[in-house]
């Protein structure tokens, strides 16, 4: 499993998210990472679509973003996992699941 991005990597991942410098790790740098995150990673199940799903491995992930891509919550949530740590911050990985509409919570480790 990718633990680190290299200077490069996180430069490029950065970039991709509209944030032109490497700061320090502080809670006002995590929201400025979050909100970029959202704003410029859709959530993209396009080869899902085309028969073409696409690997998620960290290092997939990550390079599916670094390259313009985008990909499903598998790829954006551990793609980001990986920066955050890259960048200083303690990162810990907890299941989760979908719920549809009108139905209990549950975890399914779907997510």
């Amino acid at each position: 499993m990718i633990e680190q991005l290299n200077t490069a990597e996180i430069q490029a991942y950065l970039k991709r998210i509209g944030i032109d410098d490497i700061k320090e790790p502080t809670l006002e740098f995590l929201f400025e990472l979050q909100r970029a995150h959202v704003q410029y990673l859709s959530w993209q199940t396009v080869d899902i679509f085309a028969g073409r799903p696409a690997e998620i491995s960290l290092q997939d992930s990550i390079q599916l973003i670094i390259q313009g891509r985008s990909g499903y919550c598998f790829h954006l949530n551990g793609a980001f996992s990986v920066l955050l740590r890259s960048l200083g911050y303690t990162v810990d990985w907890h299941r989760g699941g979908v719920q549809p509409h009108g139905e209990q919570p549950r975890v399914n480790s779907f997510h």
